[in-house]
């Protein structure tokens, strides 16, 4: 009896022993395993493309004149799996893929797509990235980026696809006509161009428009543009106008234009190569011709609000009937007071030859009016000057600043009320914030007027008979003959630059 009592009792504190074991190892699971409140693993962030781009500039469905020669740029939220990425990339016309190199950056959250040929001329292309698990971490791209786009018509002017590297090639007067549809792209000059008759009665249509501004780049290479005429835009009311009407960040160079047979004649806002230029570069351009307007008229640009000009003349004869009228330039930097930063311009190493006769005031061989923000130096006018007053041989009304410049022509003032007149050699019209260095004119300029207070006291009167290169200092003081400047014994001297 006892040897059973004693296995009974064994059974049972084996039994309480099995379960106590059991509740603590379940206890120490719990507490040793997961939260209970934790859901599980974190789902996969999904994959979002956050920008796509060709060529630095934002690429839409249905896009047309792309350029043959692609750098596509895509911009994931997340990183990618590579090889998800490529599996799922397709690039293709209807003649087949296109082979494509890819490369990942950023953390692989950025892929850049280039062809390995140019494209096709005009030929739509379709660029897909399917739908499905792409990210690294398991995220997916939930809805498939399907892009297509038509590349640029080889036919749209004589070569070129427009852009920096390639810009169109302009050879005759249908591509200089075409463009005014194409305002933000680069072009090159590859003919010389007539455009006698263009336009038809209204003459030419400028490159450009207060709406729409050329912004791109033009190169004339040299070539010429010849009989640029607009004679019937001011019964319109047409402001801006010239070979382009108004250039807004924008480039012109190497640029050889006339305006010659009827030439130019606009209101305000006139000039033979740009009406107005807001902001941009012009270099090495030239002008020749006629050119009118009512106010603000210029050889070479008739309002130029900012930007520079470098190494460029105009022998254009100007004729506006109003003011702010100049061999080169009408008017520069028309100040914003608050904000003057906004409206420099500058004119450096640059020149005028033709004659202005203005029906007003602020008229200059040079420049008709220079206002705070602006800067003349290093540059020469030698045509002579007619108007009721504020005339120069070199600028009408100066507010900014005028330096190492001279002046040779004659200057004639018509104003009968003597109180108003205010002709002057270098500067008609000289305000307190001026300044000018280094400035000079021919002692033997005729400087006509009824009456009033001739400007005598801005510049130097030099006989320029005298000049001795070995010490063209002594006489020019401020001119840099190593670089700038050319000089001959006995006579102006001229820019470096016209001798290349």
């Amino acid at each position: 009896m006892e040897n059973v009592n004693i296995l009974n009792n064994s059974k049972i504190s084996f039994r309480k022993l099995s379960m106590v074991l059991f509740l603590a190892c379940s206890m120490i699971l719990t507490s040793c395993g997961e939260d209970p409140d934790d859901n599980g693993p974190a789902e996969p962030q999904p994959v979002n493309l956050l920008s796509l781009t060709a060529n630095n500039q934002d690429l839409s469905n249905g896009d047309e004149n792309i350029a043959r020669e692609l750098e596509i740029v895509m911009v994931f939220s997340n990183s990618l799996d590579t090889d998800a990425f490529n599996s799922a990339l397709s690039f293709s016309s209807a003649d087949g893929d296109v082979a494509t190199d890819v490369s990942f950056t950023e953390s692989n959250t950025t892929v850049t797509i280039s062809n390995s040929e140019p494209l096709d001329y005009l030929t739509e292309y379709n660029i897909t990235v399917a739908s499905g698990v792409l990210g690294a971490e398991g995220g997916e791209l939930g809805t498939a980026i399907d892009i297509s786009f038509t590349t640029v018509d080889a036919t749209l002017f004589s070569g070129g696809e427009g852009t920096e590297a390639d810009p169109y090639r302009i050879e005759d007067v249908a591509d200089l006509e075409l463009i005014n549809s194409y305002l933000d792209a680069h072009f090159i000059q590859i003919a010389d161009i007539d455009l006698t008759g263009a336009g038809g009665e209204t003459g030419w249509v400028p490159l450009g428009s207060v709406e729409f501004p050329f912004t791109g780049s033009y190169n004339g290479d040299g070539f010429t543009i010849s009989n640029v005429e607009i004679t019937n835009l001011v019964a319109d009311g047409v402001n801006e106008v010239g070979l382009f009407g108004v250039v807004d960040g924008g480039d012109l160079s190497n640029m050889n234009v006339a305006a010659t047979n009827t030439g130019i004649t606009g209101t305000q806002g006139t000039g033979i190569l740009i009406g107005q230029l807001r902001t941009g570069t012009v270099t090495r351009c030239h002008t020749s011709g006629f050119v009118s307007g009512d106010t603000r008229t210029g050889g070479l640009i008739g309002d130029m609000e900012s930007g520079t000009v470098h190494q460029s003349s105009s022998s254009a004869t100007v004729s506006p009937e109003r003011s702010r009228a100049g061999g080169l330039i009408g008017i520069m930097s028309d100040a914003d007071r608050e904000n003057p930063s906004a409206t420099i311009s500058i004119v450096t190493e640059s020149f005028a030859t033709g004659n202005v006769t203005s029906g007003s005031a602020r008229v200059g061989a040079l420049v008709g009016s220079v206002n705070i923000d602006g800067t003349v130096e290093n540059s020469y006018a030698t045509g002579s000057v007619t108007a009721p007053n504020r005339a120069s041989a070199i600028i009408g009304r100066l507010d900014g600043v005028l330096r190492n410049t001279y002046g040779t022509g004659n200057v004639t003032v018509t104003d009968e009320d003597t109180s108003s007149d205010y002709p002057g050699y270098v500067v008609g019209q000289l305000e307190e914030t001026a300044t000018l260095e280094g400035v000079y004119y021919d002692s033997n300029i005729n400087l006509t007027y009824n009456g009033g207070s001739p400007i005598t006291e801005a510049g130097t009167a030099v006989e320029i008979a005298n000049l001795n290169c070995g010490d063209a200092n002594a006489t020019l003081a401020g001119f840099d003959f190593t670089s700038v400047w050319t000089c001959t014994d006995g006579s102006w001297p001229t820019l470096a630059w016209e001798n290349e």
